[in-house]
């Protein structure tokens, strides 16, 4: 395939801890929040799918990570999907857009920090061509080219 032809892959992942879990186990509110990322990024949600898995005390911090059960929403959209998943025990969550379209990656982070309430999260991002990498709150920046 030529490379004119070839879609790039843009992406967003970011990995956090909230202030509060109270919007993290919400599914309703996650469904909500995946809608308006959609909307801000420009981007057509085709559906919503949400998943559950029971909450284990047991599991809570384990050495290898074992899921201590949580929320998992993802939308697909036209170009891709977003998702979150979300541990409501550990006021943990990952979430995720990728797309063949670029969006405004600043504006996304920004969006999902203000809606969740994050505390700490780290940040990856790539173009297709740079990968970028932020640790907040030490504000830790690093863009690496991937040519």
């Amino acid at each position: 395939m030529h490379d004119a032809l070839a879609p790039k892959r843009c992406m967003i992942a970011l990995d956090g801890i909230v202030k509060d879990s109270k919007r993290i186990a919400s599914a309703t509110y996650l469904q909500k929040f995946l809608s308006s990322v959609a909307e801000k990024a420009g981007m057509t949600v085709l559906n919503i799918t949400t998943s559950y898995i029971k909450e284990d005390l047991n599991k809570l911090g384990a050495i290898p990570f074992e899921d201590e059960g949580g929320i998992s929403v993802q939308a697909l959209i036209s170009t891709s999907h977003i998702a979150i998943h979300t541990w409501r025990l550990s006021r943990t969550f990952m979430f995720d857009l990728v797309s063949c379209r670029k969006f405004d990656y600043d504006m996304i982070e920004k969006f999902v920090v203000k809606s969740l309430g994050v505390d700490k999260i780290i940040y990856r991002a790539t173009d297709g061509v740079e990968v970028s990498l932020r640790i907040h709150p030490d504000r830790l920046t690093s863009t690496h080219s991937l040519r």
